[in-house]
């Protein structure tokens, strides 16, 4: 039995000073290198607002590079070599048989054309309407290559976009060859 030490204020009894050291936790030990973090709802929440922001961003990354693609752009040089420049129909790729629906630069009094290379174009489909810078040679027409005869022939799908293009680009080759 622990004698009681007088002045000390100390009025608990042996039995009680036993109980509260019992009931009092120890620490808990201090967390390792090794140990794996704590999960928790903050850490779940942290996550979940990361992987929302990275889908976000990538949705808006898809977005615009799909809306804001670059437009096909005319070739100047193509169409200041040619002798005649159309905006027609194609009836038929085989053949080379197509229906002009405009003449923009040139003089041509048939609304129907052959031209000769037409299947060499990739991806022309019958029924679709193309700006087409051509050149004739005996007789005939045949699609303006851009850089070398090797080259498969180049013609555009005619939209408001490559046929404003077309105007300006037309317009400026006019300026240039005014006295």
């Amino acid at each position: 039995m622990e004698p009681l030490i007088a002045g000390k204020g100390n009025t608990l009894s042996r039995h009680r000073r036993e109980t509260d050291q019992a009931s009092t936790p120890e620490p808990a030990p201090a967390p390792t290198a090794t140990d794996p973090p704590a999960e928790g709802p903050r850490s779940r929440v942290s996550l979940a607002v990361g992987i929302a922001i990275w889908l976000i961003w990538m949705v808006g990354l898809v977005s615009l590079a799909s809306l804001s693609s670059n437009p096909p752009a005319l070739n100047r040089r193509q169409i200041a070599n040619a002798d005649l420049v159309v905006i027609a129909k194609v009836a038929d790729v085989v053949e080379g048989r197509v229906e002009i629906e405009s003449i923009k630069y040139g003089k041509i009094s048939d609304k129907q054309l052959t031209i000769t290379d037409l299947d060499r174009v990739p991806q022309i489909s019958n029924g679709a309407t193309y700006i087409m810078p051509l050149k004739r040679s005996d007789h005939q027409y045949r699609v303006v290559s851009i850089a070398s005869d090797s080259q498969r022939p180049v013609v555009y799908r005619a939209t408001g976009e490559t046929e404003s293009q077309l105007a300006d680009v037309l317009q400026d080759i006019s300026r240039r060859l005014a006295p």
